[in-house]
């Protein structure tokens, strides 16, 4: 998975940002449920202390 987000994103930000917008789009009313439970894992994945998407470099 990392050489392919690496292909096209700047960081995982970036990454997980289009990750997010894309399930917007493909549920934009929420039918099937779950964006704000996606929104907060993203928001942990990326800002928790042990993280590994802050172990593992972008690039």
């Amino acid at each position: 998975m990392v050489p392919l987000a690496q292909a096209k994103y700047a960081d995982w930000n970036a990454y997980f940002k289009d990750f997010l917008a894309g399930r917007k789009a493909w549920d934009p009313q929420d039918e099937y449920g779950g964006a704000e439970q996606f929104e907060e894992v993203v928001k942990d994945l990326l800002d928790k202390e042990a993280s590994i998407y802050k172990v593992v470099p972008f690039k």
